[in-house]
């Protein structure tokens, strides 16, 4: 019988353990039973008598043989083998799911502060998404993913516009100015820019500014000719 937790036991509960160990008997119902088990406890802690959770009495009892087991983060070796044993349990009709190697690699780099508990969730959540098929890093808890790259900064380079584009938009910008600046009226802005009323009209349309575009209120920071 293996006891998890065991400092964490009511008094009450510690005193008939201290009988089953004693005496291998358990008052069940008000009934003594035999039972002939060996039992092992555990716990987080080092020490299974830390802070004198433990009565004294039962912790010498209990502390035939003791064996420390490392954290899962200082098992790397034991890893594979470990999941593959949680993967035969959560498997049905003698097939287990299989994890791809970017799932292991994912599993193998995280550190795991949960211990083996976080391991069997991380792997049961990704078993009931992958739906019996093979279990993908999307399938893993997101703690467990890798962060996602940041995007990369757009190339300067990649930006630069031609000198004819920037040349084009500039002149679309200044018609528009002037044209406001004369309330829309073509004739005063083709004298102003220096242009036949046509010329503008080219320029306007190649521009693909509308008829009623410019029209607005006169600007101060334009000078009419």
């Amino acid at each position: 019988m293996f006891i998890d937790a065991v400092t964490e036991l009511a008094p009450g509960v510690q005193a008939k353990l201290l009988r089953l160990v004693d005496e291998q008997r358990l008052r069940l119902r008000g009934v003594d039973r035999m039972l002939d088990v060996r039992v092992m406890v555990g716990d987080e802690r080092r020490s299974l008598n830390v802070g004198g959770r433990l009565r004294r009495e039962l912790h010498h009892r209990l502390r035939v043989h003791q064996i420390d087991l490392p954290p899962l983060r200082a098992r790397a070796r034991d890893l594979g083998a470990i999941v593959a044993r949680m993967l035969d349990r959560l498997g049905s009709d003698g097939q287990r799911p299989l994890l791809s190697s970017a799932a292991i690699r994912v599993l193998e780099a995280y550190p795991f502060p949960g211990n083996i508990r976080e391991l069997a969730h991380a792997l049961t959540h990704a078993a009931v998404l992958a739906r019996d098929g093979q279990i993908e890093i999307q399938h893993l808890p997101v703690e467990l993913r890798p962060p996602e790259p940041e995007p990369e900064p757009p190339d300067e380079l990649t930006q630069l516009e031609t000198l004819d584009v920037v040349i084009k938009r500039v002149e679309r910008d200044y018609l528009l100015r002037v044209l406001r600046a004369v309330g829309g009226n073509r004739t005063r802005a083709a004298k102003i820019l220096n242009l036949s009323r046509k010329g503008l009209w080219q320029k306007l349309k190649a521009h693909g500014v509308a008829p009623d575009e410019g029209r607005g209120e006169p600007d101060d920071d334009v000078e009419l000719g």
